[in-house]
């Protein structure tokens, strides 16, 4: 009894000194468990910030259409003919006309008489004239865009040659009576008649450069009945040929697609005339990323008389194929190796196997040259090489060709495209065909060698993927 008795006096004794242990050292005990914590709170906040898990893509088929709205430079045969003497001009013909050979198109008023004449009378519409006039000046004002102020120029010079049009069939009859004056004729070949010189006049698809799509600077000079004009001085041109070109600049990879097509459908926004055009290209010198991409045509150019620069719209079917975000296509450098030095014929790879036999030549621990077996993953393929992982081959490796001593140093590299396809739950990288391009996705190849399939899965960052990194650890 005695025994027990002081067994449970020894504990209580014990646990005595451990709570006034706990009770002296309490503060210091609370701070360790505190910074514990913290720090364990730390390591969590790093393990989510550099977490190697990624985002997913699932791969389906879709379409991409490109914003095909070009501002256009329209070239036509234009031929500059100038003013005979000093004096007031009298146009003749109306703005947009044809002229025949031997059609007086201007007169030139030298003594001042139909100036006189015109300044007391002004020009006379008729009633018929005035209505039309006024017609177009209410389509104006109804499709008026506060945005498009150069509209506003366009619209001065509409009324200016419909003005000049309107009354040029009465002015010969006036003329009558007012004394001999110098005039000017279509020539030989004639041509539609445009009272306006802007310098362009001349010019052709072999003189294009960058500085002809400014339109900042750009700068019409238009001439009507009553303005005075000196001798020699540019005052209309006659555009002798139906046809001309609308000029575009685009980047040369989507200039060579549009190449590719022959004729392209073109829709002339501001006119609302659709036309087919024949492509051709011409390179930007000094931009060799950009090219003009010209589109020929041979009819309805009268429509454009007044247009040096307008909007137009390609007509372009949308590309379709496997769509996938520009965010996941990434570039990797790969050796490149012949054929003839894989054990396995080309049949492995048609029947879908992704990887070759090669022979690589190795050095035993006593120096003696020996050949190891080695599987190697194939990406692509040309009609001669295989590119083949970088990773279990290095620069300088030797390889063997098979029932031959014949050797191949590992050194000669290329760079596919693609994305990084994890379905097998690591990254593997798979080469993309690209057939088309936005700002934000990319229309590739389906059912490709080595390449994707509609319900793969890649990864979306190409920056956050590691070769043969596992993702769902």
């Amino acid at each position: 009894m005695a025994k027990k008795k002081n067994k449970k006096s020894a504990a209580g004794a014990l646990w005595r000194r451990r709570s006034a242990y706990i009770e002296k050292n309490g503060g210091r005990f609370l701070a360790i468990v505190i910074a514990v914590f913290l720090f364990y709170l730390m390591v969590l906040f790093f393990q989510v910030l550099h977490d190697s898990r990624v985002t997913s893509y699932m791969v389906r088929k879709g379409s991409l259409t490109q914003d095909n709205v070009y501002r256009a430079l329209l070239l036509r045969d234009e031929e500059v003919v100038k003013a005979p003497a000093s004096g007031t001009l009298i146009c003749l013909a109306g703005e947009g006309e044809h002229s025949g050979a031997g059609t007086e198109i201007i007169a030139i008023d030298e003594t001042g008489s139909y100036s006189a004449k015109l300044q007391s009378e002004g020009i006379n519409l008729d009633k018929n004239d005035a209505e039309q006039i006024k017609n177009y000046i209410d389509t104006f004002s109804q499709s008026f865009d506060p945005k498009e102020f150069r509209t506003n120029y366009d619209f001065v010079h509409s009324i200016n040659s419909s003005m000049l049009r309107l009354s040029a069939a009465g002015v010969r009859d006036e003329l009558e009576g007012l004394g001999n004056m110098k005039t000017v004729r279509g020539g030989s070949k004639g041509g539609y008649i445009v009272y306006a010189i802007d310098g362009f006049e001349g010019k052709g698809i072999n003189d294009l450069n960058m500085s002809m799509f400014d339109e900042s600077g750009y700068v019409k000079s238009q001439f009507m009945t009553g303005d005075m004009v000196d001798k020699d001085h540019d005052v209309f041109k006659l555009v002798r040929s139906d046809t001309w070109q609308a000029v575009i600049v685009t980047d040369t990879e989507n200039a060579e697609r549009l190449k590719d097509e022959v004729y392209v459908g073109i829709k002339f926004k501001e006119r609302d005339i659709n036309l087919n055009g024949r492509v051709s290209v011409s390179a930007c010198e000094g931009s060799p990323d950009k090219s003009f991409c010209i589109f020929t045509f041979n009819s309805s150019m009268p429509n454009f008389l007044s247009d040096r620069y307008t909007e137009i719209e390609i007509s372009d079917e949308p590309t379709s194929g496997l769509k996938i975000p520009n965010s996941a296509i990434a570039d990797k450098v790969f050796f490149t190796v012949p054929k003839e030095y894989a054990i396995s014929g080309n049949d492995a790879v048609s029947d879908g196997d992704d990887t070759m036999t090669f022979l690589k030549q190795v050095y035993l621990e006593n120096g003696e040259a020996s050949v190891l077996s080695l599987d190697i993953s194939i990406y692509s393929e040309t009609e001669d090489c295989y590119f083949v992982d970088n990773t279990q081959l290095k620069f300088g490796d030797v390889l063997i060709k098979p029932d031959s001593n014949k050797q191949f140093v590992v050194r000669d590299t290329d760079t596919l495209r693609g994305v990084y396809n994890i379905n097998k739950g690591y990254a593997r990288f798979y080469k993309v065909n690209i057939r088309d391009q936005n700002s934000e996705y990319t229309i590739i190849e389906d059912n490709t060698v080595y390449g994707l399939r509609e319900y793969d899965y890649i990864i979306l960052d190409a920056d956050s993927a590691v070769d043969d990194e596992f993702i769902y650890e």
